[in-house]
């Protein structure tokens, strides 16, 4: 008596010696897929690797948009600078008849893992809340403040960004994106 299973293919009986299924032409239709069940897990665990690398591409991590490079097309989270941040800028600013310092805003450095570009306004005699750009390495105002764009290197001590080892321009991810925090 000869032996019949399944074809794995079509599912009618086929003898365990029959080389093709009669029915489906299916080659070897007794021999189990050679899809085991170690094969599924295996899929399982590279479908859950790949789900994970992608969900981390998504994930907030707190940093603005601008932290992965800018804005491009994005939004932009803009942080608080603190008091003192400002308070130093506002320190450090030569505009004729005193100078303060406004409203003001930060973006994390797409160029620069550890800085802030910081916009915030010049109010003084004859400006018109004029917006100048600093950057800094801590929004608690414990670090360094380099002047960035044009309106900060004209009304305040600071060093000019680009001319230090920081090497910050008003091109760089995140400096233009700080501008929109205090507009």
């Amino acid at each position: 008596m000869e032996n019949l299973k399944q074809c794995r293919d079509c599912g009618q009986e086929v003898s365990t010696k029959a080389r093709t299924c009669p029915n489906c032409g299916a080659p070897k239709p007794t021999k189990a897929s050679k899809k085991g069940c170690l094969w599924y897990i295996g899929a399982f665990f590279v479908f859950v690797l790949a789900l994970g690398v992608v969900s981390s591409l998504f994930e907030d991590d707190g940093e603005s948009p601008a932290s992965s490079g800018g804005s491009a097309g994005g939004s932009v989270t803009c942080e608080s600078p603190s008091r003192r941040l400002l308070d130093d800028i506002a320190s450090g600013l030569e505009v004729s008849g005193g100078g303060t310092i406004g409203r003001g805003g930060a973006v994390r450095s797409g160029a620069h893992s550890n800085g802030y570009f910081v916009a915030a306004e010049i109010q003084g005699s004859g400006m018109d809340d004029e917006v100048a750009v600093w950057f800094t390495n801590r929004l608690d105002g414990s670090g360094m403040i380099l002047s960035v764009d044009n309106m900060a290197q004209t009304f305040s001590v600071f060093p000019d960004a680009a001319s230090t080892d920081a090497e910050a321009t008003m091109s760089d991810p995140g400096a233009r994106e700080s501008l929109t925090c205090v507009q």
